[in-house]
């Protein structure tokens, strides 16, 4: 949970999500519990059955790109119908060029 849980806004997700079930009084003490909760533990991080899984979900989150296409697609593209008017404009552009194109064309 600690790599989960870093700050209250977290906890407050999670509890939102009904993932988790906050008891303490507050979400700033939910999240420092949570940060506390393993740090006297040993454990190899290699043998946990998810470490593959966290791995690759920190290699995709490393590269900017993946980063700024998840912003851009919930900030912009939250409805299918965003998407299908942005390619029906982006078609519509291309037949205006295109047009353009064949109308100056025999003058030059």
């Amino acid at each position: 949970m600690d790599c989960i849980i870093v700050s209250s806004r977290d906890v407050a997700l999670l509890h939102r999500k009904g993932i988790v079930m906050n008891g303490l009084s507050t979400e700033e003490e939910a999240s420092k519990f949570f940060n506390k909760l393993c740090d006297e533990t040993l454990y190899k991080m290699e043998s946990f059955y998810l470490f593959d899984l966290i791995t690759d979900v920190k290699k995709y989150h490393r590269f900017k790109w993946n980063w700024y296409r998840a912003k851009l697609m919930g900030q912009y593209f939250s409805s299918p119908w965003t998407f299908i008017s942005f390619v029906a404009a982006l078609f519509l552009l291309t037949l205006t060029v295109i047009q353009t194109f064949y109308t100056i064309y025999p003058y030059v």
